[in-house]
């Protein structure tokens, strides 16, 4: 079957999206755009990653991020209080995990070159 896709948004749900905003705008470096109330979107490469509140699913989303720099993106975690796991090396890639204030993981990646 053909595909007519050209995009992604990632949709990750919150229990109070004041709070989540304000955590993702430290995590991501920027404000969110806000298409309406309670949602915030921010562009990442070529796709979004939209944070939207709905309490009764909140907690349960994975998001992978890929990053160039992950022990940089650690450090910047950890400057803005946010707790991150251990990085874990699976040879082709690296990975740190942090979580929101809800629970949702985000799974902070990057490529390993070959060598």
């Amino acid at each position: 079957m053909k595909h007519f896709f050209d995009s992604v948004v990632s949709v990750v749900t919150v229990k109070d999206y004041a709070v989540a905003r304000v955590w993702y705008s430290q995590l991501l470096g920027e404000p969110a755009s806000e298409p309406e109330p309670g949602t915030g979107e921010w562009k990442i490469g070529g796709t979004w990653l939209q944070v939207t509140e709905d309490p009764s699913r909140a907690g349960h989303a994975i998001v992978v991020l890929g990053t160039q720099d992950l022990a940089g993106q650690i450090v910047a975690c950890k400057e803005h209080g946010m707790s991150v796991g251990e990085t874990q090396d699976f040879g082709f890639i690296r990975l740190a995990i942090v979580a929101d204030p809800d629970g949702n993981q985000l799974q902070m990646v990057e490529e390993v070159a070959e060598g």
